[in-house]
């Protein structure tokens, strides 16, 4: 069956105040699924009280290959066999069309056997709009009649879209549903589909396929991507893979302001190890237990905002680090050391929103001229210097009154222009080795760069 939407709403109002985001980090889906059970049984506070718990499941191939259709069904059967009696269920699926699989019914293992059966059904991995399938979550569980309404989101491909945020969760609280989402960790300030989108050269992929559809592709762990990407020296963009500790923000807004939880899960991943995951690129992913893992209390004080772009914005304006970290961001842009520019632009003192564009010539596109490379390399090494400079001077005077986040992000960047102006003296040196070699149609001397086997090159 069908489920009709319900017609567009007025957009929610501002936020009267900042929440955090309560993020859970852990790979044990048991946890999750017994923590959901434990909520829903203390929803249920006198004998007659009724609970509703939607469970909204994407059919992507891991709901199959990776067992998590049977998981789920054997960890919804075991917690909620414990709990008290009017805890309802009922089972939709996550789809270009959402459909109902099972209506509200008291017994847990009937919405288990109806996550299997979906999970038997063909794999759907297409691009599904994660927004539009959460308004009909909430649009049946508005129908249930009794007490507490919880929407339970299990997606793993589909968390990095947009589509009318505020009024998917203005609905969400008008239908008196708490928002539940078990899904993949964001990546910090990923420029992934900003990237893809508004790139005009085909170099990302087939952009034309996604600019099609009827939603917005996003990603970052915040409301704006933060940090530059695409650096010159690197063979693609975007190149970070970075784990930010949080869940995609649009989703992680709906989560908090409903009362709900983000639980961050990866079911293709979750036995990994940190360096596994992210293929280190120091150890090359074999490190098993290296150490790394996530300071709680530092993320604590770096959480990104999830209030509203518009608020969010608004206070990153204030914090004149970030608009001075934007505005390097946009020096970079315009010098051609990062491919891609930012979706804010410093100006008057403030933020303005604008939308973000690729690079087309980067300045060392010679590899042909080696004068030519050396004397970029030179004056990009000069503009840098002074760039360096300038913002530290920034980061010492304005960083105590600094919010802990943009101090962090200003700290990294300050590192990358750094580790780049190392970079362009070292290519620099080899642009001067070939350009000797070039001239004298030899190896060059002193064991340089240069060899009888670059003659042809």
């Amino acid at each position: 069956m069908r489920i009709c939407l319900l017609l567009p709403l007025l957009l929610l109002p501002q936020d009267k105040a900042t929440r955090t985001s309560d993020t859970v980090r852990t790979s044990d889906l048991a946890f999750i699924i017994d923590e959901i059970a434990r909520e829903a049984d203390r929803a249920v506070e006198r004998p007659n009280d009724r609970v509703l718990v939607t469970w909204l499941i994407d059919n992507s191939t891991s709901l199959k290959s990776l067992r998590q259709g049977e998981l789920l069904s054997g960890h919804i059967a075991r917690a909620f066999a414990k709990q008290k009696t009017g805890v309802h269920h009922s089972v939709l699926s996550f789809a270009e069309q959402p459909q109902v699989i099972l209506k509200a019914t008291a017994d847990p293992r009937a919405a288990g056997r109806a996550i299997e059966w979906l999970a038997a059904q063909k794999p759907d991995d297409t691009i599904k709009n994660c927004c539009a399938n959460i308004r009909a979550g909430a649009a049946y569980a508005g129908g249930f009649t009794g007490g507490k309404r919880f929407l339970v989101v299990f997606t793993g491909p589909n968390g990095d879209n947009e589509d009318r945020v505020e009024e998917t969760l203005k609905l969400l609280r008008d239908a008196g549903v708490v928002l539940h989402v078990i899904a993949d960790e964001a990546v910090y300030s990923d420029p992934y589909w900003e990237a893809l989108l508004s790139s005009g050269s085909g170099y990302y992929g087939d952009a034309n396929r996604f600019k099609k559809l009827k939603f917005e592709m996003k990603g970052p762990d915040s409301a704006y991507i933060e940090f530059p990407h695409g650096w010159i020296l690197t063979s693609g963009d975007p190149t970070y893979t970075v784990p930010s500790g949080f869940g995609f923000w649009a989703l992680n807004r709906m989560t908090a302001w409903t009362g709900g939880r983000y639980f961050l899960y990866s079911p293709a991943e979750s036995s990994q190890s940190f360096c596994e995951r992210w293929q280190c690129t120091v150890c090359s992913g074999k490190h098993k237990a290296c150490g790394a893992a996530f300071d709680s209390i530092k993320l604590k004080i770096t959480a990104p905002s999830i209030d509203s772009r518009d608020l969010v914005r608004e206070r990153l304006a204030r914090d004149k680090l970030t608009v001075a970290t934007y505005a390097v961001w946009e020096k970079l842009y315009r010098w051609g050391i990062v491919h891609n520019s930012s979706a804010l632009r410093a100006s008057g003192g403030g933020l303005t929103e604008t939308k973000p564009q690729v690079g087309t010539v980067l300045p060392l596109g010679f590899m042909s001229n080696w004068k030519q490379g050396r004397e970029t390399c030179k004056r990009l090494v000069a503009d840098l210097d002074k760039l360096i400079a300038e913002f530290g001077e920034a980061v010492e005077r304005l960083g105590p009154e600094a919010e802990k986040r943009a101090l962090a992000t200003a700290d990294a960047l300050q590192a990358h222009m750094k580790i780049m102006r190392f970079n362009l003296w070292q290519l620099r040196a080899f642009c001067e080795d070939l350009e000797e070699h070039e001239r004298k149609k030899h190896g060059a001397e002193g064991g340089g760069f240069g060899s009888d086997g670059l003659d042809d090159t």
